[in-house]
């Protein structure tokens, strides 16, 4: 581990569309294809209320990020964490466990019944995270089915 960055968090509004758009270009390999990653689509993104959109930054770079979307169930709503990703250079500083920190604490605020992320075996990285987040495993094997894309 090398040195301990100082970072901030904050939930991204439609006045950050483009940090998101820059964030996902680094995340993906995309800085030379800026145009498969639209801003139109990102602005909509963040428009929607019930979903998050969470960014830690360092000196005011964004540096990781967590998206969270809200389930509206019968007894009540639950948080499916969709997603997260750090900057390798910033990895192994607590920057992905603050990011879940921040969201289990808008679920709580928020009255959410509980917070729930798939993931696999092969993970080992994400699956520490997730542990020493809090996290506690309920299901030993998970299986996905993928439709086709429409």
């Amino acid at each position: 581990m090398g040195i301990m960055v100082k970072f901030k968090i904050r939930r991204l509004t439609i006045k950050d569309a483009k940090i998101l758009q820059k964030l996902d270009q680094v995340v993906y390999g995309l800085e030379k294809r800026p145009h498969l990653i639209d801003i139109n689509h990102i602005r909509t993104m963040l428009k929607k209320k019930p979903d998050y959109y969470i960014v830690a930054f360092v000196d005011n770079k964004a540096v990781g990020w967590i998206i969270g979307n809200t389930i509206e169930r019968f007894t009540g709503k639950q948080m499916l964490l969709y997603e997260f990703d750090v900057l390798s250079d910033y990895r192994d500083q607590g920057i992905a466990t603050a990011l879940i920190e921040y969201l289990k604490n808008i679920c709580k605020k928020r009255k959410y019944e509980e917070m729930w992320v798939l993931t696999d075996n092969k993970n080992l990285a994400t699956l520490k995270t997730y542990t020493s987040a809090g996290g506690k495993r309920e299901l030993l094997d998970q299986i996905m089915f993928v439709f086709d894309k429409f």
